[in-house]
């Protein structure tokens, strides 16, 4: 199809990548085609007219209620902010700034001094909310109303929407000082396939709105012809592109920061703080109050996680009449629900927040047991809210993600309990939603991980017949170990000494095979303590020499056996 690329001009003929339903009145509200250009490789749509930013979005309201309570990728937003190390004072401009967390992060924790432009009603909200400047409107051009340079330029998912991206990227520039720094992010074509998970690829094509999706070459292409000198585009998580580039080569550095703090650490902060300034038990309340708990959970401060915990449930009482922890919880039901009436039942966020919780009790010590319910109330929440989204044409990768993760934690505490038909279920559940996107050594990581977890937690459980239908872990761990150079990790060496100590305990097992996987356990280990790893690699070489001895003595190697407890006396 010979049509123009709106990225870099090129009029050949274009390759489609998929057809897709689209409003509006170029194509009729019917079909339109994601092509992909040759030259540049963009994805770009043809048909397709830019909508208006200034309308309600679909969903109104309660489309905003999940934007602040869940859908927003605060931490990505914060993270590029703080990665600059800028000086408190730092000028920064955001364009299609949307409510306006980013810059709110950049005044409250940088220090620095903010505007926003975005026509959008998120906007405006967020002007209203958070007191922010934010004016009702498009970038032009030449903007002469923009007054000095800016220091810091970030346009966060914006490049996508618009028809002409090298217009957008230059006027972009021209706001810019000199040594200025442009950071972008936008969607990357390279996640638009099969394999990617609908919690992505829905917000990535984003129907109706995006118009240019951009691939690695095409977007560093696209900002070297803009006039950038230094571009550095990377790939990031949740099918991204993350762009750093400057108008010209640094001529200073840019001074100590406002904080000696590390940005997750100033990002935690960020979300206790910026709670504390608005309305109690509101949609912005609960995201930032949400997000604060996720991140005193990951971050193991057991204290600051009590805290969140106790406000965000007593909001949930007082707001949606309900203990989000009760064991019968009245809103655990499936039945569909539209994003209108959800977000009147329960907060959008309760997914995540419910495996956080069991999260967080697990590491204050609680039987996987007693958080097995809690898990199930988590997928059920992350399902609800994900078919409303679903129903508007919208979906939500967090939830995706967190929900996966929710029902193979409960799979797990099956595991330990020895239930049965524990690895069929897991394989009904599917591979990770982030298994297309994350991958390490041509393998990908979160299903492999919980695999080996359940592996582990059966033979526990003396499930030998079912930990067998799970060999392909033990084969997948062995082939790693074999790999030069390669560490495992600690759920892999659990796998070796969890398969020797079946072989020794059901009657398919033999010693012999023992003996090999503790051999090759060995040598992971001495790899991983040289390597200064600790973990599983300090913790498993005793049990695994008693195991040896045990085996020795099965094939009859009483010498043997003997020789090693000698040895492991006189350590």
């Amino acid at each position: 199809m010979p049509v123009t690329c709106p990225n870099c001009g090129n009029g050949d003929s274009k390759q489609t990548i998929l057809r897709m339903p689209w409003p509006g009145a170029s194509t009729g509200g019917g079909q339109a085609s994601l092509l992909r250009c040759p030259a540049c490789t963009c994805g770009f749509v043809h048909p397709a007219e830019t909508a208006d930013y200034g309308a309600e979005p679909t969903g109104g309201e309660s489309a905003l209620a999940f934007y602040l309570q869940q859908g927003a990728g605060l931490w990505g937003i914060a993270s590029n902010l703080s990665d600059l190390r800028r000086p408190a004072g730092t000028r920064l401009l955001e364009i299609g700034c949307g409510f306006g967390f980013g810059l709110d992060f950049a005044r409250r924790a940088l220090g620095w001094t903010v505007l926003g432009l975005d026509p959008s009603p998120f906007a405006a909200a967020g002007r209203l909310q958070l007191g922010l400047p934010i004016e009702s409107r498009y970038l032009l051009a030449d903007d002469p109303d923009l007054g000095d340079r800016f220091d810091v330029v970030m346009a966060s998912e914006v490049i996508e929407h618009v028809a002409s991206p090298p217009a957008v990227v230059r006027a972009l520039r021209t706001a810019m000082r000199n040594a200025g720094t442009l950071l972008l992010t936008t969607p990357d074509v390279a996640a638009v396939e099969p394999a990617t998970s609908p919690g992505v690829l829905v917000p990535l094509l984003s129907v109706g709105y995006h118009l240019v999706l951009q691939s690695a070459a095409s977007l560093t292409g696209l900002l070297r012809d803009a006039g950038f000198v230094e571009v550095d585009v990377r790939r990031a998580g949740g099918g991204q592109l993350t762009a750093r580039c400057r108008n010209g080569p640094a001529t200073r550095e840019p001074g100590a920061a406002v904080t000696d703090l590390a940005p997750r650490e100033q990002y935690r902060r960020y979300l206790h703080d910026a709670a504390q300034t608005v309305d109690r038990d509101g949609d912005l309340w609960f995201g930032l109050t949400a997000r604060a708990y996720r991140e005193a959970v990951n971050a193991a401060d057991s204290a600051a996680a009590d805290i969140e915990w106790d406000a965000f449930s007593a909001a949930c009482r007082r707001r949606f009449g309900f203990d989000p922890e009760a064991a019968a919880m009245a809103n655990s039901d499936t039945a569909e629900q539209s994003l209108e009436k959800l977000v009147v039942r329960e907060p959008l966020c309760l997914g995540p927040v419910l495996l956080f919780r069991a999260f967080h009790r697990l590491h204050g010590g609680e039987p996987r047991t007693a958080v097995e319910g809690l898990l199930a109330h988590a997928v059920d929440a992350s399902n609800r809210l994900r078919q409303a989204l679903q129903d508007i044409g919208s979906d939500d990768a967090d939830a995706e993600d967190l929900g996966w993760v929710a029902a193979a934690e409960a799979l797990l505490c099956a595991a330990e309990r020895g239930a049965r038909d524990v690895p069929e279920r897991f394989a009904l559940l599917g591979p990770s939603p982030n298994d297309a996107l994350v991958r390490r050594d041509g393998h990908s990581l979160r299903t492999e991980h919980y695999q080996r977890r359940i592996f582990v937690s059966l033979v526990n459980a003396a499930r030998f017949e079912e930990a067998e239908r799970l060999a392909h872990v033990v084969a997948a761990t062995e082939a790693r170990a074999a790999l030069p150079g390669v560490l495992l990790d600690d759920d892999e060496l659990d796998v070796l000494f969890c398969a020797a100590a079946r072989e020794l305990q059901w009657p398919k097992g033999t010693a012999g095979r023992a003996l090999d996987l503790l051999g090759q356990l060995r040598a992971a280990c001495e790899a991983a303590r040289a390597a200064g790893r600790l973990g599983s690699a300090a913790t498993l070489p005793e049990p695994a020499r008693d195991t040896e001895i045990l085996a020795l003595e099965i094939l009859g190697r009483s010498g043997e056996a003997d020789a090693l407890r000698q040895k492991q006396a006189r350590k």
